[in-house]
């Protein structure tokens, strides 16, 4: 059986579709909660791989340019070892959003996304971690609420599709 990235003709978007027809509901109660959900999920898969893209990104320059002096203070790893989780990690979160996408392997997703989003709480507001201005706190802020939102919908994935 050939796997299909093709978003809009994949066995996983019929399911999207599917999932919100219950007994109960009217045919456009049950349309309309199906685009509700899958335009979350729209939302979560771009916020998740471009996040992981720009980590991937900027670990693969570190270690390309066999520099480890990359310093975040949000993370808990410094030196080599930062650049490590952010390169294997991003690489993890490529896959687990490809494996949603496909419907492959699903419920690793929701997973991935509250790991993010608990770094970033931990990270920039429970940790002791200075910002340079009401700006770039209003920036992470909008980041921590950005991956609360892709959060959120992920969780649209643990139920079940009727078929």
């Amino acid at each position: 059986m050939p796997i299909t990235i093709n978003l809009l003709e994949s066995e996983y978007w019929r399911g999207v579709c599917e999932q919100g027809k219950t007994e109960g509901r009217t045919e456009g109660e049950s349309k309309g909660r199906s685009n509700l959900l899958r335009r979350m999920r729209v939302y979560s898969y771009p916020y998740h791989v471009a996040l992981a893209l720009l980590l991937l990104a900027i670990s693969g320059v570190a270690i390309g340019s066999n520099s480890h002096t990359m310093k975040l203070d949000m993370l808990p790893w410094k030196g080599a070892e930062l650049t490590h989780w952010l390169f294997f990690g991003s690489l993890a979160g490529l896959l687990t959003v490809l494996l949603a996408i496909t419907g492959i392997f699903r419920y690793l997703f929701p997973v991935w996304a509250l790991v993010v989003l608990v770094m970033m709480v931990r990270g920039f507001l429970l940790q002791p971690y200075s910002f340079a201005g009401r700006d770039q706190f209003y920036a992470v802020l909008w980041l921590i609420a950005g991956s609360l939102g892709a959060f959120l919908a992920s969780l649209t994935l643990l139920k079940g599709r009727k078929r």
